[in-house]
């Protein structure tokens, strides 16, 4: 698992972090994917799982991909946190 995400992390160009609930933001979201037709963005779980319906289809790597926990123990500190 932390060889996927080395390779993933090595290979974006950044991270997308959006209140993809506000109409501005949706804009925004349209301007990187025409801004970067050929280059990864990540997506933390949390916005992927909350904005799911919003983000169907644009997964897949063009340009956003969903991005994962290295380790188990972060996703778990994560969930700590989140409650």
């Amino acid at each position: 698992m932390l060889s996927r995400y080395a390779a993933l992390v090595k290979n974006l160009r950044g991270v997308v972090l959006v209140n993809l609930g506000e109409e501005a933001s949706r804009g925004v979201l349209n301007w990187l994917i025409n801004r970067f037709k050929y280059r990864k963005l990540g997506l933390p779980p949390s916005i992927v799982e909350h904005y799911a319906s919003l983000l169907e289809g644009r997964l897949n790597g063009k340009p956003f991909v969903k991005l994962m926990y290295p380790l188990k123990a972060i996703e778990r500190l994560a969930n700590l946190v989140k409650e």
